[in-house]
């Protein structure tokens, strides 16, 4: 009897074996199944995390490129409106006369580069020589006599330099426009943005000395007075009557540019020290013109 129980027995106890393992197996195939799936909504998931916050990061670095875009162009240009508005440009209708010198100016600029390109040879502006300063004080000069000759337009002496500093100012917009696309922001705009005020409050400076000059010039009796022909001869004549102060002032202001690239290239000064002693200098010349024109 036991010989016949124990065989089916030991029969019973593998086939349960048998079973428990098959159970396992597929215990763990579903596990297994379960961890794959779960891998694969987990890896799903953070795709989708990652490419929100792709996206969210792009929308946002739009915004801030719009943004720094915007503080710049309005440091740059919000100036010239203030000034309209609030000075006597804005009671006697100058727009014409602002439109007529920004025209006169972005012709000159023209010529000038065609000039200069014709003359002179090109130089590196990654480095400073003597020969390059030269060439931009020569520059510097072309637009003098130019200004000199725009104010021979008009009495209002006060619209022609807006509309000049506004052309001049015009000339930044695209390094402005250029200067927001990068991923990183860089200060050099907006300090670029300061620049073009100093600036500009420096030409307008200067053209109102160059009216005073000239209309001091025309009671002497060795004053050539100005024609189509004769620009050149009469401009002449109006820095041989000028005072020392005022040649000292066009001086400084014709230097500007070559005390930057010095500053810049030679003593390797940050763009902020540069501004800041173009802003003493620039202001020191205007009080001083203040002083000669009343």
């Amino acid at each position: 009897m036991i010989l016949v129980i124990f065989p089916i027995a030991i029969y019973f106890v593998s086939l349960l074996r048998r079973v428990s393992l098959e159970c396992t197996s597929i215990t763990k195939g579903r596990t297994k199944v379960n961890n794959n799936s779960n891998e694969t909504r987990t890896t799903a998931l953070v795709c989708n995390l990652d490419l929100h916050l792709h996206r969210l990061h792009h929308h946002h670095h739009s915004i801030m490129t719009f943004l720094y875009f915007t503080s710049n162009l309005l440091v740059t240009y919000a100036p010239f409106y203030l000034l309209y508005k609030s000075t006597s440009l804005n009671e006697f209708k100058s727009f014409n006369i602002i439109l007529q010198a920004l025209c006169g100016n972005l012709i000159t600029q023209v010529a000038k580069m065609m000039l200069l390109a014709t003359f002179f040879p090109s130089f590196d502006t990654s480095t400073f020589s003597l020969y390059q300063g030269l060439v931009q004080c020569l520059s510097v000069v072309m637009d003098l006599f130019a200004i000199y000759f725009v104010t021979g337009f008009s009495q209002s002496k006060f619209a022609i330099a807006t509309g000049w500093a506004l052309a001049d100012a015009l000339q930044r917009l695209p390094q402005l426009w250029l200067g927001s696309l990068p991923l990183e922001f860089d200060s050099i705009h907006l300090i670029r943005s300061f620049e073009s005020n100093t600036h500009t409050a420096h030409v307008i400076a200067i053209i109102l000395l160059i009216g005073h000059l000239t209309k001091r010039a025309m009671k002497d009796t060795h004053f050539v007075s100005p024609s189509r022909y004769n620009a050149i001869a009469s401009f002449r004549s109006v820095l041989s009557l000028s005072p020392l102060p005022a040649l000292l002032s066009l001086a400084i202001f014709v230097s500007m540019s070559s005390i930057s690239s010095v500053l810049l290239h030679v003593f390797h000064q940050s763009p902020i020290i540069i501004l800041t002693v173009n802003v003493l200098i620039v202001s020191l010349n205007c009080f001083s013109i203040n002083k000669q024109i009343q």
